[in-house]
């Protein structure tokens, strides 16, 4: 699970991936793509240190590769995604 911290992973039983610093959403999923990545945590925290990542929180249905898994609306907001037609390859 990629995140800026490894709490959020480690609440979901996830391996603790860190977020790199892209340019957006796009480049963001296109990274989670190439490094085997199905799982998103994201929070207000990361938005802070990377806006560019924002609309998530308040559009989070708004890219067509993440789906929505939970959304916490109230402050501090934060929510988890998943990679759409995420597959594994095998070794």
């Amino acid at each position: 699970m990629a995140a800026r911290k490894p709490h959020g992973p480690y609440h979901f039983g996830q391996e603790f991936v860190p977020i790199p610093i892209v340019k957006s959403i796009n480049e963001l999923v296109e990274w989670m793509e190439n490094n085997d990545i199905e799982y998103l945590f994201l929070s207000r925290y990361e938005t802070i240190y990377r806006p560019e990542l924002s609309g998530l929180l308040y559009y989070p249905d708004g890219h067509p590769r993440l789906q929505s898994l939970a959304l916490r609306k109230a402050l501090p907001r934060c929510g988890v995604w998943k990679l759409s037609d995420y597959v594994k390859m095998e070794s």
